[in-house]
C-alpha cells in the first residue's frame, strides 16, 4: 500500500496531479522485483475501490495502411486522485515534497542476486531421472557427495 501511494505521490511530484504513470500489470512483470504481484494487486484493487487512484487499461490500437496494420500499446495507466492528495496532506506529505518521504528503489540499488531458473526438461513426456545433485547420472550411479 505504502508503495503504491509512495509511487503516486512521487510521480506527482516530478510530473504534476494531471499526468498519468504507467506500469505493466501482469504477473510476470513482477518476477524477481521487491514488490509481489498478489500485494500490488490488492492494493490496486483498494486504492480504486477507496477513490484514491484513477486507472485506465491497456490497451492497442491497430492503424490500417492498406498492406500495413501498425499496432501501437499502451500500457495501465494510473495517477492518483484529489482524494490521495488529500488523505497524504493530513499525514504530513505535500505531493509537492514526495521526495522527501520516499525514495524510489532503482534495480541497481537490489541487493538481491539475479536468479537464473532453468526450462523443465521431458523426454518422451517425462522427467528423467536425476540423481539428489541434480546431474543426470549416465552411468547410474550418483554422483559423490
Amino acid at each position: 500500500m505504502g508503495a503504491l501511494a509512495g509511487g503516486l505521490l512521487l510521480h506527482a511530484e516530478r510530473y504534476g496531479t494531471e499526468e498519468w504513470s504507467w506500469a505493466k500489470t501482469t504477473a510476470q512483470a513482477f518476477s524477481g522485483t521487491p514488490i509481489s504481484y498478489r500485494a500490488f494487486s490488492l492494493a490496486r484493487h483498494a486504492f480504486r475501490k477507496e477513490g484514491l487512484m484513477e486507472e485506465r487499461a491497456s490497451h492497442t490500437r491497430f492503424i490500417d495502411f492498406g498492406e500495413v496494420v501498425a499496432r501501437q500499446r499502451f500500457a495501465t495507466r494510473f495517477r492518483g486522485t484529489a482524494a490521495l492528495w488529500t488523505m497524504a496532506e493530513e499525514h504530513g506529505i505535500p505531493w509537492s515534497e514526495a521526495g522527501a518521504h520516499f525514495r524510489r528503489i532503482r534495480p541497481s540499488d537490489s541487493t538481491d542476486p539475479v536468479q537464473l531458473k532453468a526450462l523443465s526438461v521431458t523426454v518422451r513426456g517425462r522427467k528423467p531421472e536425476r540423481c539428489r545433485c541434480g546431474i543426470k547420472a549416465r552411468s547410474g550411479v550418483c554422483c559423490p557427495p
